[in-house]
């Protein structure tokens, strides 16, 4: 299973501005990695146009597995941000 708390949740209560900028930085950075994985696995691919990549199917559930996790823990981390500026918005 992945490991996904490369991406952190902002502290429920109060977060600043710069809790948010913290965690914006960190999810650019966790995000840019991913792509870079990705783009890896798409290289070994693409060395084979036309031809046949055998991969084992446990390797091969294990990196979905991590990128589902990583998405997933991304997509939690952006609704919390749009949470704590809709709160800073409005003065909470």
């Amino acid at each position: 299973m992945a490991n996904t708390s490369n991406v952190r949740a902002l502290p429920k209560a109060n977060p600043t501005i710069e809790d948010l900028m913290d965690l914006m930085d960190e999810l650019d950075t966790r995000l840019s990695g991913i792509g870079n994985l990705a783009r890896v696995c798409a290289d070994i691919a693409g060395d084979k146009q036309g031809g046949t990549v055998q991969v084992d199917v446990a390797a091969m559930s294990g990196t979905m597995s991590f990128f589902a996790a990583e998405i997933a823990s991304a997509r939690t981390s952006i609704t919390d941000i749009y949470q704590s500026v809709g709160a800073l918005r409005h003065g909470r």
